[in-house]
């Protein structure tokens, strides 16, 4: 990714990249006993700051078109093209945040959920289900401390304050779901199989207490497959949770 990432010299960074960089690693996950399937995805998303165009002077190459041969036209504006992409991508990411934080209100309020623009840039595009829906997200804000930068470093936490304010709720897809309570249906038939086999009727003599004192009586109990039957309740209750009984 480092090797690939554009770099050029501005009025705002020496090292200013020119370009957002998103790295996605996909994890596909087997369980070996139960053959359950997880999927999931990592998002390495490396942001190009914002940039003013009356700082960073990205566009003091550019000439008239005309004036010169149209290959060097386009080569001269390629710093303003990079600002303009970067830009464009961070403005369409804040409207998709504050949509964001808009449907949590929303949700709250009863009103009809808002529209969250994914669709309006390719770096939206490429991080919707790291934003949103059931994903973790880590943001970090990094900022200039220099006086000549402070309105951009304002701007760059308050941005990341509002995506502080995002709330995620985690949710289990319909097809997660069947295949976890398949996978347990299977434990749960085996280990009603090993309570069946191992447990019997034992009789035992036990002593309680009475009134006139201790009464020695024979009574039944089961026995032989205590710890089957505990993971059998301990599955049972599992089941349970995911079908949103308890």
């Amino acid at each position: 990714g480092a090797a690939n990432k554009r770099q050029a010299a501005t009025m705002m960074n020496e090292r200013s990249s020119r370009a957002h960089s998103v790295v996605v690693v996909s994890i596909d996950q087997r369980c070996t006993t139960t053959n359950a399937r997880m999927q999931s995805r990592l998002f390495l998303a490396d942001l190009g700051g914002s940039e003013k165009m009356s700082q960073s002077e990205a566009d003091s190459d550019t000439k008239a078109a005309g004036s010169v041969a149209w290959e060097e036209y386009y080569a001269n504006r390629q710093r303003l093209r990079e600002t303009i992409n970067i830009n464009s991508g961070l403005f369409v990411l804040k409207k998709c945040i504050d949509a964001l934080n808009d449907r949590e209100l929303a949700a709250q309020e009863g009103r009809p959920l808002p529209y969250v623009p994914y669709q309006d840039s390719k770096l939206t595009m490429l991080l919707s289900s790291a934003l949103g829906g059931g994903s973790k997200t880590l943001v970090l804000v990094t900022a200039s401390m220099e006086d000549r930068h402070a309105m951009e470093t304002v701007q760059a936490l308050r941005f990341g304050e509002r995506c502080a304010n995002v709330v995620n709720r985690t949710s289990v897809t319909a097809r997660t779901l069947q295949e976890m309570l398949e996978a347990l249906d299977i434990q749960i038939e085996t280990a009603e199989e090993e309570v069946r086999k191992n447990e019997r009727w034992e009789m035992r003599r036990v002593v309680r207490a009475d009134l006139e004192g201790d009464e020695s009586i024979n009574t039944t109990v089961l026995v032989g497959a205590e710890e089957q039957r505990v993971l059998l309740e301990s599955l049972l209750h599992r089941r349970r949770q995911l079908l949103g009984e308890i």
